[in-house]
């Protein structure tokens, strides 16, 4: 599909930061403009996929694209969604290395020069960053991982599930036809995975990434099923043959204690019952073992959210965390 709007060539840039966005009037300025004050002009390249909104986005991003050369707008006749938008702008990226950016979320200074020194390694693939999680005003709520920094693989992953933020994701252009060729739709822990068995996985716990949660068109407030499913694409894609039998308990596991979690918040019972099928049937695990594993789990979550409930409670403050590790 062609895309409308204002479209330069630039030459080869160091960074290509693809950006999605829908109906994010509230936020793009901020986000864009945190882009900007990453590194000088001629190393950025930012590609803004508008996919179709009905909100003051488009005229937004018209004023920013008009004074910023290195801003490249590219409007979509029609919704392609979240996947469909990344990747074309991926296509048309020409950076030596890649970043996504969610057109909700921001950068906090360092961001990119962080990375490009992690990066220096050639054994890295990726580097992620940790991020504060914001409410919908911009008010702090949070940090997004309590994971230490350091390198993470495949089994790693799997063993644990997805705690790293997307918007904090570099990666070199040399492995964007493996992203290009994954089947869709597909989440950002796909994409984790598939970076894990090109090199190793670098994490840095500086927070320097603005995540903002429940922000308007967010797909796990709209369309949590549909990621629920993607999810278990993504483990099941990714656990070989080969694999241990407790690499292939702990991915079920894993899987499973976020359905039984979600079942007990929505009040949805089956939910847990129906995917226990699934992912025996497909990862092909002892029943036994793997219940041990859930259970196991599941106290080991409630315990740490039943703690972090009750520290903040009492003490009146305190730093929730989205996703322990």
């Amino acid at each position: 599909m062609a895309p409308t709007g204002d479209q330069r060539v630039l030459s080869r840039a160091l960074v290509s930061v693809c950006v999605v966005t829908f109906n994010h009037e509230r936020y793009i300025q901020d986000c864009l403009r945190s882009v900007l004050a990453q590194l000088g002009d001629a190393e950025l390249e930012i590609l803004v996929g508008d996919d179709g909104s009905t909100d003051a986005t488009r005229p937004m991003l018209a004023a920013l694209a008009a004074e910023f050369p290195q801003i490249n707008v590219f409007n979509r006749d029609r919704n392609l969604g979240p996947i469909g938008n990344l990747l074309d702008l991926l296509q048309r990226s020409t950076g030596q290395y890649i970043c996504h950016l969610d057109g909700d979320d921001l950068w906090l200074p360092g961001k990119l020069r962080e990375q490009l020194r992690l990066m220096e390694d050639p054994a890295v693939s990726a580097v992620y960053t940790n991020a504060i999680v914001y409410d919908d005003q911009r008010e702090p709520v949070g940090i997004f991982t309590n994971a230490n920094a350091g390198a993470y693989d495949r089994a790693a992953l799997l063993e644990r599930g997805n705690f790293l933020n997307h918007s904090s994701l570099l990666y070199r252009a040399r492995d964007r036809p493996s992203v290009l060729a994954m089947p869709a739709p597909f989440i950002d822990f796909r994409i984790h995975l598939m970076l894990a068995s090109k090199g190793e996985l670098r994490y840095t716990s500086k927070v320097l990434v603005g995540y903002r949660q429940g922000a308007v068109g967010s797909m796990l407030a709209t369309a949590n099923a549909a990621v629920r499913e993607q999810y278990w694409q993504a483990v099941v894609a990714n656990v070989v043959a080969d694999d241990p039998v407790r690499l292939r308990v702990a991915a079920a596991s894993d899987f499973l204690r976020r359905v039984v979690f979600r079942a007990i918040r929505t009040r949805t019972f089956g939910l847990a019952k129906q995917w226990w099928a699934t992912v025996r049937r497909d990862l092909r695990v002892p029943g036994a073992m793997l219940l041990a594993s859930v259970v196991a789990g599941c106290i080991a979550e409630a315990w740490r959210q039943g703690y972090q409930w009750t520290s903040m409670r009492m003490r009146r403050r305190g730093t929730r965390i989205l996703y322990f590790r």
